[in-house]
Order: structure tokens, then sequence, then C-alpha cells
């Protein structure tokens, strides 16, 4: 047999002949396979747009994802929340109910819950009315109100009335202060918190309801007078402590007082905090404010100060008075505050 002999340059021009008929091979399969891509596949062009602060891709369809990379250049605006857009906290009160489902409310401790529970609630209840005062009035919250409710009313009341009382009179009287004073404060205390404890819960529940409510209506009425009852009272601590009038006064009865009571304190609470909640707040919301009702500061309408016009009636009476009064002055007065008090605390809240 013969055998055929090829030269070495020979051999090397084949070679770069081959690789070069490969390479254009593969481009013009590159080319092709682009060409179905961009005309068979893709149904829309992708686009990118920009729409309350966010990168948005036009739509478009991809049979094989992983075959193509869409690029598109992203604004700075990306994932940026825009106020106008972002509503945190922002109650609006015709889409908004607050105190209606969940709050107040536990899976077994139901306070003050009822489906026709009418606490202060009267049309004809109307307590802190007049021409020029309007107290928690608006146009849908009435609270207190009443036409025919009459406290504290009676021909001969005899409430606080003394020849010699004098409250917390003092040149230097300093009360509730205190560096450290702790009042409501406890740790560990739990009030009002069972698994099945209700109370005041019925359907028909109706309390202090009535067309013509009178409470604390006597002809002598004594409200509060004992000579044994002493609530408040500590050894350094003297409130409403007087030796004709004894109000708040026992050393038997001591209500609100522990050295571990917490109320209404916790650190995750947040009870009518929002950037938008106006609570009490009105254009015609007025409260102890008219030029006509003046209280606690009028030339003639003196209450705590007069010789006209006596409230808590007597003749040497002075209440409040003194030249350093500090009424709830403190650096760490701590009152109703509880890190683990839980009163009408529930796990919906």
């Amino acid at each position: 047999m013969r055998s055929v002999l090829v030269s070495p340059v020979l051999m090397a021009e084949l070679r770069t002949l081959c690789a070069v008929d490969m390479w254009l091979i593969g481009l013009g399969r590159a080319a092709y396979f682009m060409l179905i891509v961009k005309f068979a596949i893709c149904r829309r062009p992708v686009e990118c747009t920009s729409s309350s602060g966010f990168a948005v891709l036009a739509e478009y369809r991809l049979v094989f994802p992983s075959a193509l990379h869409v690029s598109c250049n992203l604004q700075s605006s990306i994932f940026n929340l825009q106020s106008s857009n972002l509503q945190i906290f922002k109650f609006q009160s015709s889409n908004r109910q607050i105190f209606k489902s969940s709050i107040f409310k536990s899976s077994n401790l139901q306070i003050f819950k009822s489906s026709n529970l009418q606490i202060f609630k009267s049309s004809n209840l109307q307590i802190f009315k007049s021409s020029n005062l309007q107290i928690f009035k608006s146009s849908n919250l009435q609270i207190f109100k009443s036409s025919n409710l009459q406290i504290l009313k009676s021909s001969n009341p005899q409430i606080f009335k003394s020849t010699n009382f004098q409250i917390i009179k003092s040149s230097n009287l300093q009360i509730f202060k205190s560096s450290n004073l702790q009042i409501f404060k406890s740790s560990n205390l739990q009030i009002f918190k069972s698994s099945n404890h209700q109370i005041f819960k019925s359907s028909n529940l109706q309390i202090f309801k009535s067309s013509n409510l009178q409470i604390f209506k006597s002809s002598n009425l004594q409200i509060f007078k004992s000579s044994n009852l002493q609530i408040f009272k500590s050894s350094n601590l003297q409130i409403f402590k007087s030796s004709n009038l004894q109000i708040f006064k026992s050393s038997n009865l001591q209500i609100f007082k522990s050295s571990n009571l917490q109320i209404f304190k916790s650190s995750n609470l947040q009870i009518f905090k929002s950037s938008n909640l106006q609570i009490f707040k009105s254009s015609n919301l007025q409260i102890f404010k008219s030029s006509n009702l003046q209280i606690f500061k009028s030339s003639n309408l003196q209450i705590f100060k007069s010789s006209n016009l006596q409230i808590f009636k007597s003749s040497n009476l002075q209440i409040f008075k003194s030249s350093n009064l500090q009424i709830f002055k403190s650096s760490n007065l701590q009152i109703f505050k509880s890190s683990n008090l839980q009163i009408f605390k529930s796990s919906n809240f």
C-alpha cells in the first residue's frame, strides 16, 4: 500500500482553515440564535419606567429567562418610599374606628364590654355644659352631657364643710414631691386580670343612664366623711389630712397603696399616638376657655380664692393656698407607671 506524506506546512494551513471555518460557523449560529430570541421569543420590548418612587419593568414574556439577561438603568428612586404614598398611623375618620374592636378587649377579659353597654351616656345628660363652655363636645362625641343631670345638688349640701377647714396649706408645701416617689408602681401587680374575669359585662348593662339621673343628691349629703376612712395615707405623704375633716384617711383602709403597684405603664404601649390623630382637638372645642366663663382665671369668679364665692363652704377655708406650693413636682415622680402591670391589657390590643 502506498502511503501519503503530508508536509508539516500543509498541515498547519489546513488546521488554520478548519479553525476559521469553525469560528465562522459558531458566529453564524450565535447570530441566528439572537435573531430567534429577538423576533420569535420576545413579544414586547423591555422598557424602564419610574412611578411613585419605584422602578418598574414593562410587561414582557420570556420563554428562556436564563438565556437572556435584561438590564435597565434603574433610577436612584428605586425602592424609595415617598411620603405621599407612605401613610403610617394615618387614621382617617371616615375609615378608622378607634376603640371599637380590639382595645380593652381580650380573649377572656371583657371589661366594660357590651353590645348595649351605655356608661354615662344619655340623650339628656349634660354635665359641665354652658353656653360658652364646651367640654368633650364634638359632632359625634357627647360625654357627660345631660340637660337634667343634677350632680352634687342639694338644698343643704355639706360637702367639705368646716369652720376651720385648712386643706393643703403650708408655706413650703410639697405635695407628691420626691426624688423617688413612686405611686401606683408595681412590677408584678395584676389588677382585673383573669382568664375568665368579666367586669361590668352585660348585654343590656346600663350604668348611670337615666333621663333624669340625679347622682349625689340629698338634703344632707355627706360624701367621704368618716373618722376612720384613710385612703392614700403614708408615713411621709399626707394628703387631705385634717384634725377635723378626715377625707380619704384611715389606718385600716389603704387603697392604691403598694410598693409594687404599677398601673397603666408599658414600654411599648402607644395609645392615642398618631401623626394625624386628633383627639379632643377641634376648631370649636373650648375646654375651660371662654370670655364669659372664666374658671381659675377671673376677677369676678374666683374659685379657691374669693371672699364672696365660697366653694367647699367655710369661713376659713384655704385650699391649695401656698406661697411655694409644689404639686406633682418631682424629678423622678412615677405615677401610673408600670412595666408589667396588665390592666385592661390584651393580646389583641
